[in-house]
C-alpha cells in the first residue's frame, strides 16, 4: 500500500531531503512523529508540484498519520497546511 503526500515545495537553493521535510511537517504541524526511512520517500511526476510517495511499514502507521492529519489539517489556520493533501492508494 502506498501513501502519497503533496504540497511540499522542492527547494532549489539549499536542498533539504524530502524525508526531513515530511518529518518536520508531521512533528511541528501534526503533532505526530512517524518513522520514515530515507529510501521510502520518492518524488514522482514531472510537474512543478510533484507528489511525494511515502511508503510506511505498517497500516497502523498510515492510520495514525491520517488521523493526525484529519484533525490538524481541517482545523488549522496555518498557511503551510492549506497546501498539503494526503491520500492512500
Amino acid at each position: 500500500m502506498q501513501r502519497h503526500y503533496t504540497g511540499s515545495p522542492e527547494s532549489e537553493q539549499v536542498p533539504v531531503p524530502d524525508v526531513e521535510s515530511l518529518r518536520e511537517l508531521c512533528e511541528y504541524h501534526l503533532n505526530y512523529k512517524p518513522w520514515l526511512g530515507d529510501s521510502k520517500c520518492q518524488r514522482i511526476g514531472k510537474s512543478s508540484s510533484r507528489l511525494l510517495r511515502v511508503t510506511l511499514a505498517v497500516e497502523q502507521a498510515t492510520a495514525e498519520l491520517l488521523f493526525a492529519a484529519e484533525i490538524h489539517l481541517s482545523t488549522s489556520n496555518d498557511s503551510t497546511l492549506r497546501t498539503v493533501y494526503l491520500y492512500v492508494i
